[in-house]
């Protein structure tokens, strides 16, 4: 009885029906991010909010989604060659600098969530 009494009294501190912080940063970036960006998102708010607005949701297939943090592992690599199989990704550690220099046609975006929306979009210049 206990339990329940104590819950009930915090429910309103813990209740994240109205919180709406992750839909608004995952718009944002959609709204932001170019045609046939790469986004590069870090942090966990920023990486699953991506990938629920990007695959669950399906939104802008056009995107590829990938979690700075993750680039390091060799599972995250054949991951993104699996999702992304038109992306370049060389072997080797994969910096997002080397992916961007390896898909010169897919402008960059640098996101993550602390509180805020960062988003920092870049153009690519195409290949003369």
């Amino acid at each position: 009885m206990y339990i329940g009494a104590l819950a009930f009294s915090h429910w309103h501190s813990v209740n994240a029906a109205h919180d709406h912080r992750a839909e608004d940063f995952g718009q944002q970036v959609l709204e932001a991010a170019p045609e046939d960006a790469i986004i590069f998102a870090k942090g966990d708010h920023a990486i699953f909010t991506m990938w629920y607005f990007h695959f669950a949701l399906e939104k802008r297939p056009d995107l590829v989604v990938l979690a700075r943090e993750l680039l390091k592992y060799d599972w995250y690599q054949e991951t993104i060659r699996s999702e992304y199989p038109t992306l370049v990704l060389a072997d080797g550690f994969p910096w997002p600098g080397r992916i961007m220099d390896d898909n010169p046609h897919r402008p960059a975006c640098y996101i993550e969530y602390d509180g805020e929306a960062k988003i920092r979009c870049l153009q690519q210049q195409p290949d003369e």
